[in-house]
């Protein structure tokens, strides 16, 4: 999965407006959403939420979050449990993960529409996890 985090989450971040074990993250289905990482800033940027059996405006709360160490990169990253949604009728093509509050922190491309009809729709986390803080 391609992924791009917002630019307004990195300095809010950096300013500690984030709790990302604490805070309720949500998940967001877009279809044909273009993400504009430099100017998005709120859920309410946000285009193209999908609409289907099985689904509910706004998406799913991220559970099981919690911050762990990357062993390959040797970084903090932030895992959670993966969002599903059963008997199911969607079809996506990326994920928009936002705190409860509105604030964007990542776009997640799936790279071609996935679907579901009357059945489950599954978002699978790397299993390295879905944020990871590097250096460079």
């Amino acid at each position: 999965m391609k992924s791009e985090v917002y630019e307004s989450f990195g300095r809010d971040l950096l300013r500690g407006k984030f709790n990302l074990e604490g805070d309720v993250i949500m998940g967001m289905l877009v279809m044909g959403y273009i993400p504009n990482i430099a100017n998005h800033k709120n859920r309410l940027d946000i285009t193209n939420e999908v609409k289907g059996l099985g689904y509910e405006a706004g998406g799913r709360e991220l559970s099981g979050k919690a911050i762990v160490r990357d062993k390959l990169r040797k970084s903090p990253a932030l895992k959670a449990d993966d969002l599903v949604w059963g008997m199911a009728t969607i079809i996506a093509s990326g994920v928009v993960l936002y705190k409860k509050d509105g604030a964007l922190i990542a776009y997640i491309d799936f790279g071609a529409p996935v679907e579901s009809v009357n059945g489950e729709f599954r978002v699978t986390w790397d299993k390295s996890g879905i944020l990871t803080m590097s250096l460079t």
